[in-house]
């Protein structure tokens, strides 16, 4: 009776220990494998995206600046007034006046002492902190006059009110004498800055992971200068890194890129 169950044992199908060890094992090794691909695979997407952020930042931050450097002093006094104010060193950022809307207004009779100034278009005004006072008398200097625009009241928003009859009217903080001839510019600044790793403008973060930014003006014979009447191009240069270290990358484990741009200044000799 035990000899028969013996041998119907040795015929049956089945794996003996060693045959299951080795499989164990190569299946093992096979996990492993996949593991370890999968994590590459999940590390160098995760890199991808890093430097495809930080490309991003340092593109969009350069291409910003660009824009804003070749539109300084679009729809200002050509004189005058400093357009753009180069901080105190190559990478304090620098202040940048500008038109935000185009609004200008040219009046054609005298004007007695008044706050309130009558525009054709108000809206071509919207987001100018202040105004640009030019006299049709060449000797009298540009003025700075600021828009009230905490001034609600009346129907007026941020210091401007939409007429019903096509003339609209800004409210200022001191009254203001004009003459026939007389013009005024709708002014704003912008403040750019680098505050730790965040490049700012009038203290909002407009790009995250930025480095260094660096900037420079210059005259038409190439000769560094900080006078806005003497400049005629910039040369920018932005350093932008990964959002985090990598493990086991030289240094300190940031990724950097640097982009550089020489921008010729509009309308300037």
């Amino acid at each position: 009776m035990f000899r028969a169950l013996s041998k119907r044992g040795k015929g049956s199908a089945g794996f003996t220990l060693i045959e299951v060890t080795i499989g164990l094992a190569v299946s093992g090794v096979l996990v492993l494998v996949i593991t370890r691909f999968f994590n590459d695979s999940h590390r160098a997407y995760n890199l991808q995206e890093r430097l495809s952020d930080r490309d991003q930042n340092a593109q969009f931050v350069l291409k910003r600046m660009e824009e804003r450097i070749m539109e300084a002093g679009a729809n200002l006094p050509e004189t005058g007034w400093p357009v753009i104010v180069p901080g105190p060193d190559a990478l304090s950022g620098f202040k940048l006046a500008l038109n935000p809307r185009g609004g200008t207004q040219t009046f054609y009779s005298d004007m007695a002492a008044s706050s309130e100034i009558p525009v054709d278009d108000g809206t071509s005004f919207i987001g100018a902190s202040s105004v640009l006072v030019l006299r049709n008398d060449k000797s009298q200097p540009v003025q700075k006059i600021a828009i009230a625009t905490g001034y609600h009241w009346g129907g007026y928003s941020k210091g401007i009110k939409a007429g019903g009859a096509g003339v609209d009217t800004i409210r200022l903080a001191l009254p203001l004498t004009l003459k026939a001839g007389d013009a005024i510019y709708a002014y704003a600044t912008e403040d750019y800055s680098v505050l730790g790793t965040d490049v700012s403008v009038g203290g909002m973060v407009l790009a995250e992971d930025i480095e260094a930014v660096t900037l420079g003006f210059y005259d038409s014979l190439g000769a560094a200068t900080s006078d806005w009447n003497s400049m005629h191009a910039a040369r920018l240069s932005v350093t932008a890194r990964t959002r985090q270290p990598d493990p086991g990358y030289k240094g300190d484990g940031y990724r950097r890129v640097t982009l550089n741009s020489e921008v010729r200044l509009r309308n300037r000799p």
